[in-house]
Parts: structure tokens; sequence; C-alpha cells
């Protein structure tokens, strides 16, 4: 099964396709995933999902320390979605 995870930030639409396994060992605190994604091409980006406090924390590409905060994301659940 596969996962969209989809929130906004800073005006942009960030979407991004994840393994159902991978959501579920983050969940249950057996991984520590991070994801990554790219805006207007240029400027890259970590992220970190709370699953707790429903937050998800944006990292600058190398960063250690949040920029910022986006306080609901969207998940979306299929076995039909292609990468």
């Amino acid at each position: 099964m596969k996962v969209i995870i989809s929130f906004e930030w800073r005006s942009h639409k960030i979407t991004k396709f994840i393994e159902w396994d991978t959501i579920v060992d983050d969940i249950n605190e057996k991984i520590d995933f991070w994801g990554e994604f790219t805006v207007d091409g240029l400027n890259r980006y970590r992220y970190k999902i709370h699953w707790n406090s429903s937050k998800v924390e944006i990292f600058n590409e190398i960063g250690a320390y949040p920029i910022d905060v986006v306080c609901n994301f969207k998940i979306h659940f299929s076995d039909t979605y292609n990468f």
C-alpha cells in the first residue's frame, strides 16, 4: 500500500509518496523517517512528521534546527498509487 502525505508550506503544495511500511515504522518509532522535497526546482528541504502533535517540521537541506512548522497535513491511502 502507498501513502500520500500532502501539506502547504509558504504557498507551495507539497505532495510526497511514501511506502505504507515506512509510515507504520515511523509511527511505532522503529525508524526515524525524514522526508525531502524541492521548491521551485532549486531549494531542497527536509521534513519530519510528529504524529502525536500532528505537526510537520521543515528543515533546510542540511539544517539541524527547524525553520518552520506546518500545523496540519493530509494523508491518503491506496494500493493503486504509482511512484
